[in-house]
C-alpha cells in the first residue's frame, strides 16, 4: 500500500482541527477551550475563514450582536466568505426577533453554498418555529438527503 499523506501533513491535520471546532460552534460554549480552537486551526493555516468566524461565534454567546456583526465583518473581509457567518448572521437576527431578516440571511447561505447540509437544517428550524410547515418539511429532507451518505448499489 502507498501512503499519499504523512501522519502529521495539514492535508490531515487542518480539516480535523476544522471539524474540532466547527463540533464547538454548535455544542455548550467553553470560552478557553473554544479559544485554544480558535488558535489551533489559526495556527495551522492562517488564512482560513473559520477561525475570524468563531470570534464572532464567541460575541454571539456573550449576546454581544454588534461586536459579532463587526468581527464577521473583519473576518469576512481578510479571509474571504463562510457559510457560518451567513448562518451566525441568521441567528443574531431570530433572537432579535427580526425574523424576515433571518430567513434572508439563510436564504443568501442557500443560494452561496448549496450543498451544505447545515444550511437546509436551519431553514427547516426556522421554518418550523415561523409555523411555515410545508417549508420546514422541504428544508428537513433536502438536509436528511445531503447529509446521509447514499449507498450505490454493485
Amino acid at each position: 500500500m502507498i501512503h499519499t499523506l504523512q501522519a502529521q501533513s495539514n492535508e490531515i491535520t487542518i480539516p480535523f482541527a476544522e471539524l474540532d471546532l466547527l463540533s464547538h460552534l454548535t455544542s455548550e460554549f467553553e470560552p478557553k477551550l473554544f479559544q485554544q480552537k480558535i488558535e489551533r486551526l489559526h495556527q495551522l493555516d492562517p488564512g482560513h475563514p473559520l477561525p475570524g468566524i468563531a470570534k464572532a461565534y464567541a460575541f454571539f454567546h456573550e449576546q454581544n450582536f454588534s461586536a459579532a456583526r463587526r468581527q464577521l465583518e473583519q473576518a469576512r473581509s481578510e479571509t474571504g466568505d463562510h457559510v457560518r457567518a451567513h448562518l451566525l448572521l441568521g441567528l443574531m437576527s431570530e433572537v432579535e426577533n427580526f425574523q424576515h431578516e433571518a430567513e434572508r440571511h439563510f436564504l443568501d447561505a442557500l443560494s452561496l453554498f448549496p450543498e451544505e447540509p447545515s444550511v437546509h437544517r436551519h431553514l427547516a428550524v426556522h421554518y418550523h418555529e415561523r409555523e411555515f410547515f410545508g417549508e420546514a418539511a422541504s428544508h428537513a429532507l433536502q438536509y436528511l438527503k445531503k447529509s446521509v451518505p447514499v449507498e450505490k448499489g454493485p
